[in-house]
Formats: structure tokens, C-alpha cells, sequence
């Protein structure tokens, strides 16, 4: 009873977006029942929302010696795909490609080339996520974005697609482009926005 509880008072805090309190909660919860396993769910949960992957993996390995369960297995796994993500990002991806430099608004053919973002989701709904990265190419006629998919299978990133934009250069004094993923209607959708500097005139639009 205490356990549930405790459990209930911490979804409380969820629902009204109050993480801090809700992982005291949560962590009462498993020091009550430590064999439950749902309490380890709900607050690896709340250190991915974070973006603290390495805590959400210590609270489930505690959680898979401890309780055990289906529940608490599939989650470590996706857990532990965003790590093998991060690694390959940080150890393959950028110095393959580059780091593009995102920070100062430079004209096409001065901006660094490489990597611009990259960002981990769940895109086909099967619990394990997908990444897909977005890196900067230019040439002397135009600037291409390259959005690239990965899949994580047994610990290893694999390409699965990619989709190459191309923006033919028009006079533009300096471009920029920001690209995001924005949710509508339960369906994802990645949005660049561009915006383009004139010697006496600015441009703004989106994809």
C-alpha cells in the first residue's frame, strides 16, 4: 500500500510536468519495494526526458538485478541504443564529416562543412529509436543538406537512408538554415528553415 502510494503521489508530479519531485517519489517507491519494477521505468523516464542517458541506465541495470521483468529489459535496451548513438556521433559521424560551425551567421562558402545536428527518436514506433543527422555540404553553385537515417542493431549504427536538399546559390549575401523536428497530429515531420540575407533585403521561409 505504502509503495503505491508513493508511486501514484509521484505520477501526480508527472502529470503536472514537476520531474524534481517526481523522482524523489519514484525513488521512495523502490526503496519501499524494490522489486516492483515499474517505479525503475517511471523515473529512467524522467532522466531521459533530461537527456541524462547514463543515469537512466544505472536506474534500470539496479532495476534489472533487482526486480527483473520484460518492462524493464526493453527499456534498458532502448537506453543503451541512445549511448551507442552518442558514441558513434561523437566517434565516427563528425570526424568523418566534419563539424559544421552553427554559431555565426557566415555566407555559404565560408561555413565549416560537417555535421550540423543530429537528434535520437523513436521514429516507427517499435520502443527502439532511430537517429538521423543532419550535415552541411557546399560547392561553388549551391549548398546541400544532408539528412541521414540510423538504425542501431545488436550494439552497431547502420545508415538506413538518406535525402539530400539542395539550394542553388541566388545572391545571397549569407544564408542560414535551422533544422528541427516538430510533432503534429501524432505524426513527425522535419522542418528546415531558411533564412537569406540580401546586400538590402532579408528572406525568411520554411519547408
Amino acid at each position: 500500500a505504502q509503495y503505491n502510494d508513493k508511486v501514484v503521489e509521484a505520477d501526480r508530479y508527472m502529470e503536472d510536468a514537476d520531474y524534481e519531485k517526481a523522482e524523489t517519489a519514484y525513488l521512495e517507491a523502490i526503496e519501499i519495494e524494490p522489486k516492483e519494477p515499474d517505479a525503475y521505468v517511471k523515473v529512467a523516464d524522467i532522466y531521459m526526458e533530461q537527456e541524462r542517458y547514463e543515469e537512466a541506465e544505472e536506474i534500470l541495470e539496479k532495476g534489472s538485478s533487482q526486480a527483473g521483468g520484460s518492462a524493464i529489459e526493453a527499456k534498458l535496451e532502448s537506453v543503451r541504443t541512445y549511448g551507442t548513438y552518442d558514441d558513434y556521433l561523437v566517434n565516427t559521424l563528425i570526424p568523418d564529416s566534419g563539424l559544421a560551425d552553427v554559431d555565426e551567421e557566415l555566407s555559404y562558402d565560408t561555413i565549416s562543412q560537417g555535421v550540423v545536428s543530429a537528434f535520437t527518436e523513436d521514429f516507427n514506433g517499435d520502443d527502439i529509436p532511430e537517429m538521423l543527422a543532419v550535415t552541411y555540404e557546399s560547392s561553388d553553385i549551391a549548398t546541400y543538406l544532408i539528412m541521414s537515417l540510423y538504425t542501431c542493431t545488436d550494439g552497431e549504427v547502420e545508415p538506413v537512408d538518406a535525402m539530400v536538399c539542395e539550394y542553388e546559390e541566388s545572391g545571397f549575401s549569407a544564408r542560414k538554415f535551422d533544422v528541427f523536428l516538430k510533432e503534429h497530429d501524432d505524426r513527425k515531420f522535419i522542418v528546415i528553415g531558411s533564412e537569406g540575407l540580401y546586400a538590402d533585403a532579408y528572406s525568411l521561409g520554411t519547408e
